[in-house]
């Protein structure tokens, strides 16, 4: 079993070290979890900025070897302003370029005009590194805090890419951020809050669901757009074609209470939304709503993060009557997709260890021989990239191919769409080329799903209504 150090400082453990280490674990590696003691903040500025942006310090997880400095095995892995030992393989985490736990981190990526930012695992010293490891991370416009949340929850997934893949490219590390910088980007954040709510006045910030018949599966255009009350969104449309007739499963979310559940609604050729009421609904929130036909009958795997499952529904009584049939995979999963391939069964899946947001950048994947199961794979992402991970539906079948979509979160959560055509799937592993693009079109602030079932297409928009 391969050995790897965490190592952290007793004052300014970063954010990532707790689900870093939990990662490494998982991946099989055996971790020994390191404190080293630090200086103190030497000016009242110092002081202030250490206070202002803290990280919780939690407990390391069940399973590591605790030890001193001299006593580490394998590589170390960085999270500490301590000097690091010359005689040891030591591994550095760094977002838009500042190196954690800098108390600045994330906050340059957050003030800057793109809404994302660079987070990389890397090696070396004297002003030089080499990257092994890197991912995209979406930049909250209004928040370094959610900033560094969704990046700190992505470290051990590039910590285990890292430690197991050669290096990639030479980076020059850059200076720490001063403070005059840290004020102006403050400055920039808050000018852009209050924008923002200037601008949501009188309005909101609705999803919308459109669906279409007998045109090409890959345009973008010519969708119908019922429109759902104000008080609500309706969102992660699933097409089904049953008995002849066609069905779009999709999420009620009301603002109200803001947790979601599914619903299901018969469409026409004709563009008629026929409503036909609530098939699921819980005290916790539920979405992706994937419905599908096999051995015979009608399944459901709907997105159930709180109940920290993946987990198979029957349906008893078309279409409003649903049950619990097993449990797939535990964990906390978002946004799963099951099929068929021509080798057995499939999964896709992101997932999500600390904010809602921690999901938008990562993918895994899993196989069965049946649908039931035993399902193998969800240890190693397969992709980590806030521009198209996570999932935007149901892989379908387009002209003999697979077509995956994905939602590029790179400016805001499913910004826009991107399709993708498998070429192999596997246990922790996928194939696939790009395809194309579907951006938000004039009046729309996002597109963030796709599905196809028969002649009927959906999918999905956010626009901007006044109430």
């Amino acid at each position: 079993m391969t050995a790897v150090t965490v190592v952290v400082g007793a004052r300014s453990r970063p954010e990532w070290a707790v689900p870093a280490a939990q990662a490494l674990l998982d991946a099989g590696y055996r971790v020994l979890w390191c404190e080293v003691p630090e200086a103190l903040p030497r000016s009242f500025g110092a002081v202030a900025e250490a206070y202002l942006t803290r990280e919780n310090v939690a407990l390391p997880p069940a399973g590591v070897t605790l030890c001193a400095l001299n006593r580490t095995v394998g590589p170390l892995v960085w999270g500490s302003t301590s000097p690091a030992p010359l005689d040891k393989t030591v591994f550095r985490v760094r977002l838009a370029g500042q190196c954690w736990p800098s108390s600045l981190v994330g906050l340059p990526g957050t003030a800057g005009r793109l809404r994302s930012c660079l987070l990389s695992v890397s090696q070396g010293e004297a002003g030089v590194e080499r990257q092994h490891a890197s991912g995209t991370v979406r930049a909250d416009p209004r928040s370094p805090l959610r900033t560094r949340a969704a990046a700190a929850s992505k470290v051990g997934a590039l910590l285990v890419q890292a430690l197991s893949s050669p290096s990639e490219d030479a980076v020059v590390t850059q200076p720490r951020l001063r403070t005059p910088g840290a004020v102006a980007s403050v400055g920039k954040i808050g000018a852009r809050w209050a924008l923002d709510r200037w601008r949501l006045r009188g309005h909101v910030d609705q999803w919308q669901i459109g669906f279409r018949f007998g045109e090409d599966p890959l345009s973008p255009d010519g969708f119908t757009w019922p429109e759902p009350p104000l008080d609500r969104f309706w969102a992660d449309p699933v097409p089904l074609v049953h008995d002849g007739a066609y069905y779009v499963f999709y999420e009620e979310l009301l603002y109200s209470d803001w947790i979601g559940r599914l619903n299901v609604a018969r469409v026409y050729p004709d563009g008629r939304f026929e409503p036909l009421g609530v098939v699921l609904e819980m005290p916790t929130h539920l979405s992706f709503p994937q419905v599908f036909h096999a051995d015979g009958e009608l399944w459901m795997v709907p997105e159930t993060l709180a109940l920290g499952e993946i987990a198979l529904y029957r349906c008893v009584d078309f279409p409003l009557r649903w049950e619990r049939h097993c449990r797939l995979a535990e964990g906390r999963w978002v946004d799963t997709a099951v099929f068929e391939t021509d080798d057995g069964w499939a999964m896709l899946t992101s997932r999500t260890d600390g904010p809602a947001e921690s999901g938008n950048d990562n993918l895994y994947a899993a196989t069965a021989p049946s649908l039931q199961g035993p399902w193998t794979g969800l240890n190693r992402p397969v992709c980590v990239d806030i521009h198209g991970a996570r999932m935007g539906g149901a892989p379908a079948r387009v002209d003999g191919k697979w077509v995956r979509p994905a939602q590029d979160c790179a400016v805001r959560y499913g910004h826009q769409l991107r399709l993708s055509t498998v070429h192999a799937v596997g246990a922790d592993h996928l194939e696939e080329t790009p395809l194309m693009t579907w951006s938000p079109q004039s009046g729309e602030r996002a597109r963030h799903s796709w599905g196809v079932a028969g002649d009927l297409v959906v999918t999905d928009r956010q626009v901007r209504r006044k109430r």
